[in-house]
């Protein structure tokens, strides 16, 4: 029977040969591809911003189809309406004055979700959103269930407008990515004329997830106390301040970072998944960064 750090490290090793066949599909996507995967494993919500056509979408599909389960994906505009995430009312069950959703095949039942332009729905959509976000359940009218997502993720052409409500969304997507137009020249070439970009058939066994979610909250990060500390006090020198819900999710994160690394001990390098975490508004984030470095 192998020990906890050789499973770890089995584990580590299949999941980057994966990232690394991923991201070759991509073209200065390392960032988001080290995300989805840090994402996954450490059972919080994603979501990617940026302009379009920057391949957001393409890469959370790509993603979740790297991986046997049944996926969900919604378009979401101001008239969308819960039931086209949740299920619609059964019209036998309101014969009967009833409220029940047949909600098979949607959001609920999905083990991948991506729902796009996350930012537009109406006031009751983004209620129904918060709870999924939240306590990873669903209204289905004659109660709540429990939803089956392995990974969440959402996209968004822009930041959500100021509002109590999708602020309160907002505030629940705990990693985010920003995803720019292609920069190098190198890289507009390839985009160009290699045919193999955007395309990804490589598949990880979800049994290397199930041993880094089993093994991510027994990883030590005891000695990250004073770092953390610090980390915070020069955050709150540059006025960003996080909530302590979302220093549990850097935790989380962190220790999430660590196993897909192979380890079980926490180092200093895992505190870099700050640059997904700690930012609010763009401007921010080179503020993030720095400070990490």
């Amino acid at each position: 029977k192998l020990t906890p750090k050789e499973n770890v490290a089995t584990a580590s090793v299949a999941a980057w040969d994966f990232i690394k066949q991923f991201d070759g599909a991509f073209i200065e996507r390392t960032h988001v591809s080290n995300a989805l995967m840090l994402a996954l494993v450490a059972d919080l919500p994603i979501v990617l911003l940026g302009p379009p056509g920057t391949a957001k979408s393409l890469m959370i599909r790509l993603f979740a189809k790297c991986f046997d389960g049944s996926f969900f994906q919604y378009l979401i505009t101001k008239f969308t309406t819960p039931d086209e995430l949740f299920g619609q009312f059964k019209i036998s069950a309101l014969k009967k004055d009833k409220l029940e959703r047949a909600w098979k095949n949607t959001s609920v039942d999905a083990e991948y979700i991506f729902w796009d332009e996350v930012f537009k729905g109406s006031s009751a959509l983004l209620n129904a959103m918060l709870t999924a976000l939240n306590e990873a359940e669903a209204d289905i009218g004659t109660g709540r269930v429990k939803m089956k997502y392995n990974l969440i993720a959402g996209a968004s052409n822009e930041l959500p407008e100021q509002g109590e409500l999708l602020d309160a969304l907002w505030d629940r997507w705990a990693i985010r990515v920003w995803v720019s137009d292609i920069k190098t020249d190198d890289c507009f070439t390839r985009l160009l004329f290699d045919d193999s970009v955007g395309k990804c058939e490589s598949k990880l066994d979800w049994k290397h997830i199930e041993v880094l979610r089993s093994l991510r909250d027994k990883v030590d990060v005891s000695h990250l106390q004073t770092p953390l500390k610090v980390l915070r006090a020069k955050l709150k020198e540059a006025h960003i301040n996080l909530t302590g819900r979302k220093w549990g999710w850097v935790k989380k994160a962190i220790q999430a970072w660590s196993v897909i690394n192979g380890r079980l001990v926490a180092n200093r390098g895992d505190l870099k998944v700050m640059a997904y975490m700690g930012w609010s508004d763009i401007s921010q984030i080179p503020k993030v960064d720095n400070i990490i470095k």
